[in-house]
């Protein structure tokens, strides 16, 4: 897993594989993912990190796209990039 945080755009991008991405799909006016050719979530793109980064990971959760414990995990190192940006 990869994570690039701008804090000057408040925005990330998640790179959960190495895997080719086919399709990008906008999940919310803040969340956008890459899948691949299986549909399996590749990579998250996420708009205002700071007010909506756990609304939108959750929602991924909830559209089976992401499973809870993969969603802790990446908003723990995205608080630890916030602390250090």
């Amino acid at each position: 897993m990869r994570i690039e945080y701008d804090g000057e755009a408040d925005a990330a991008y998640i790179r959960l594989s190495d895997t080719p991405s086919s399709r990008t799909e906008e999940e919310s006016d803040v969340c956008i993912v890459d899948l691949d050719a299986q549909g399996n979530l590749v990579a998250i793109e996420l708009l205002s990190v700071f007010g909506f980064a756990g609304a939108s990971l959750y929602a991924l959760v909830q559209k089976g796209l992401l499973s809870s414990q993969d969603a802790e995990r990446l908003l723990s190192a995205l608080r630890k990039e916030l602390v250090a940006a």
